[in-house]
């Protein structure tokens, strides 16, 4: 392989953090919704919790950006991380308490999502070169859909042999201890101190009028993203 396209040593430690975040998602994610269910056998504190996330994510994604300007895309990246360990950590404390607190944790985990994800994709761009993104987005994938599907049935698996709700606590545990491990992992990859200030958030509209085949293509990209997730 030309050396031009092999990926560098910021561009694998990216990669590994972001297994294990994906891993501890995968294990956590989903099975969070089936918690709540769990709890109060009630589909509107599943339907309010995924609105309130929805909608606080792409705010976070936002301010998460800005931020990223103003200190570095790997302030945004670790504070997600650590946020959303944070997170399921107080999920394992407050146990049944979560189906009373639901909207604060839904605006919680969407702070912490949205900072994560754009410090990951900043992070993917600079840790990659014209020459070997194509192939860091492609292992980049491989290594989020084999978390993707390990996660679920190593939780699964833990879930069953596990009496009461004692399983679900325990995965969200596991799943603490992977996304702490992803931010340790992240410490590797210095900080880089840009001159360029500058935020454009409020030319996305002009954006998107000149790149109309682009935008079409991102609820679908959001979408399926979820849904693997």
């Amino acid at each position: 392989m030309p050396p031009e396209r092999q990926l560098g040593r910021e561009a694998v430690i990216a990669l590994v953090a972001h297994g294990c975040f994906q891993l501890g998602a995968s294990m956590s994610g989903l099975f969070l919704n089936l918690y709540l269910w769990r709890l109060t056998q009630d589909l509107v504190v599943n339907g309010m919790y995924n609105i309130v996330l929805y909608l606080v994510t792409p705010a976070a994604f936002a301010a998460g950006g800005w931020i990223a300007k103003r200190k570095d895309r790997m302030f945004t990246y670790r504070l997600g991380i650590f946020a959303i360990a944070l997170f399921y950590l107080l999920v394992v404390i407050a146990q049944g308490k979560v189906a009373e607190w639901y909207i604060g944790f839904a605006v919680f985990n969407g702070v912490a999502a949205g900072f994560y994800w754009t410090g990951f994709l900043v992070l993917s761009y600079d840790v990659s070169t014209e020459t070997n993104r194509i192939r860091f987005l492609a292992i980049n994938m491989v290594v989020f859909n084999s978390a993707g599907l390990i996660g679920p049935a190593l939780a699964g698996s833990i879930i069953q042999r596990s009496s009461g709700l004692q399983g679900y606590i325990l995965i969200f545990a596991v799943a603490s201890v992977m996304f702490l491990l992803a931010a340790l992992i992240s410490l590797r990859i210095p900080v880089i101190r840009s001159h360029h200030k500058a935020y454009y958030l409020h030319m996305m509209g002009l954006l998107m009028r000149k790149t109309g085949s682009g935008c079409r293509g991102w609820p679908a990209f959001s979408c399926s993203g979820r849904f693997r997730a």
